[in-house]
């Protein structure tokens, strides 16, 4: 008899990353990717065009100049909040 597999029912979070740089480079950006159960959906820097390069880059469908627009985004779950000195807003 096979056991069906546990992590078979797991939603996919679809992941946003509030400050870019080494968080979308080399640390979480690629695991997020990676993940069967992640996906990376959106990305956020202060500079809009540096966003849009960060996206195309890294196949992300969306890009934000604004953290507020990427956590009232509804096709965000989640937020990895990388930026000092962001503060924590709510949804």
């Amino acid at each position: 008899m096979e056991l069906a597999d546990p992590h078979s029912a797991l939603p996919t979070i679809r992941w946003g990353i509030i400050g870019c740089g080494d968080v979308t480079e080399v640390k979480r950006g690629p695991a997020y990717q990676q993940s069967s159960h992640s996906q990376l959906v959106a990305v956020m820097r202060r500079n809009g065009a540096l966003a849009r390069d960060d996206a195309q880059r890294h196949g992300v469908p969306r890009w934000y100049d604004d953290a507020e627009a990427l956590i009232n985004d509804p096709q965000v779950d989640a937020e990895c909040r990388a930026l000092i000195g962001l503060g924590r807003p709510s949804r």
